[in-house]
């Protein structure tokens, strides 16, 4: 089974310092094996905690926006740190839970996670699992694997989010936009086989990388037998794209007056999507492939 889903919304470029975590495990047991694992990751273009700030210099009047880029003027009157670029703020979860008794079991897992820009092929957070569990008595093998990423920004002029020089003929804006993507999968069986891959990007220097989720679950049988017990993997997104209507657009003939615009700005779109899909008994193989594709170039 292959999932796809896509909808649009730009990146976020690292922070100046970066950091950087990596783990491999590797075990063969008889009898007990307990591994727990759980990270949360906030990234912002303004501080944590704040709201979304509109790029400067923006005068809200009610359902509109002025917006006048490039005016040193107003650009002084907003103060340092003024950005043509509306706030941007991104969220990632990965967590495991995965737990075996009474039984043989052998696990392999290699994590990763960097918080630098990254391109395409690239992921900011990556897990891969290799598990094989069997019992003579009443052991379970009991493991969940879970991955979230949730984008929100204000909007930006486009110039400034994409680096290809032709992005701005077709929209002089980015506008706002809420998207999240969750996936992962429930497993408990008695004997079996079962590999899963997670990752997502969603740093990178430019908009022109689009977020990328991705999960994929494989239970088997070991030798001729089938997995005995069940098995589950879901996906949930939603999608909220904005627009930007102009209805004045005036470049003052000194560059250094800028741009005026104004601008209003609301919800055109929103799409919600949910899937699960389960088995349980004696299971030859259930395999599960998901993606997550969210960019203003795809």
């Amino acid at each position: 089974m292959v999932t796809g889903f896509a909808c649009a919304d730009p990146s976020i470029p690292a922070t100046p310092e970066t950091q950087g975590i990596t783990t491999t495990t590797s075990a063969q047991v008889s009898g007990w094996f307990d591994e727990e694992q759980d990270m949360s990751w906030q990234i912002s273009t303004s501080p944590l905690g704040s709201s979304l700030t509109y790029p400067n210099p923006s005068i809200p009047v009610g359902p509109y926006v002025i917006y006048v880029p490039g005016n040193i003027v107003l650009e002084e009157v907003f103060g340092e740190g003024n950005t043509t670029n509306g706030g941007v703020l991104y969220s990632s979860v990965y967590s495991e839970q995965t737990s075996a008794t009474n039984g043989d079991i052998e696990y392999s897992k290699q994590f990763s996670a960097e918080t630098g820009n990254q391109l395409a092929g690239g992921s900011n957070i990556e897990a891969e699992r290799l598990i094989a569990f069997s019992t003579d008595t009443s052991g379970r093998l009991v493991s969940s694997e879970y991955i979230m990423v949730d984008g929100v920004g204000q909007f930006s002029l486009t110039d400034n989010v994409l680096l290809c020089p032709f992005a701005s003929d077709a929209s002089d804006f980015v506008p706002q936009f809420c998207n999240m993507a969750e996936m992962g999968s429930d497993l408990d069986i008695s004997t079996g086989s079962v590999s899963t891959a997670a990752s997502d990007r969603f740093i990178a220097a430019s908009g022109d990388y689009p977020v990328d989720v991705d999960y994929r679950i494989r239970l088997t049988g070991i030798g001729d037998e089938p997995a005995e017990g069940s098995v589950s993997a879901f996906m949930d997104a939603l999608s909220q794209e904005g627009k930007i209507d102009v209805f004045v657009r005036v470049p003052f003939d000194n560059p250094e007056d800028g741009t005026l615009y104004l601008l209003r700005t609301g919800l055109a779109s929103e799409l919600r999507y949910e899937e699960l899909s389960s088995v349980h008994g004696q299971v030859a193989v259930f395999d599960k492939d998901m993606h997550y594709e969210s960019g203003m170039r795809r």
